[in-house]
């Protein structure tokens, strides 16, 4: 599939010392989103890819293309932060399950989840994605 998002920056892991890549894709998630934990699904070389640098008015779009992981954002990472947003996560390719406050959502291509950032969630993906992100302030 070919990324939504032409414009604005890609940041990627394919030019990143294998060894290094998955430290730092968790940085990149966390500087394009909100601060979060993040594991590889599979042990063995990862890649990701970001687009975004592209928004309307307050609202910020993102793409993500990667490698099975696990991502949670926990209570303790949202009372260090100031972040206080709704993403829309749109699922394009393979499968996604979203949790938060009791319920989980599974996202198959064409299925959407919205998601606050200022309650713990979890973000499971057991095969290589593809998604469409909306980031707005709550």
């Amino acid at each position: 599939m070919l990324p939504l998002i032409p414009e604005g920056y890609q940041k990627s892991t394919v030019n990143i010392l294998e060894k290094e890549r998955f430290d730092y894709w968790r940085d990149l998630i966390c500087d394009e989103f909100v601060k979060l934990d993040c594991e590889a699904v599979e042990n063995g070389s990862f890649n990701g890819e970001i687009r975004g640098g592209v928004g309307v008015s307050s609202l910020r779009f993102s793409e993500v293309i990667s490698d099975p992981q696990l991502v949670r954002r926990s209570k303790q990472q949202i009372s260090k932060s100031a972040e206080e947003d709704f993403l829309i996560s749109f699922q394009l390719t393979q499968q996604g399950l979203v949790r938060q406050d009791g319920r989980e959502a599974v996202l198959k291509p064409g299925y959407f989840a919205l998601y606050d950032s200022t309650r713990p969630y979890t973000l499971t993906f057991k095969e290589h994605f593809h998604q469409f992100i909306v980031q707005m302030p709550k």
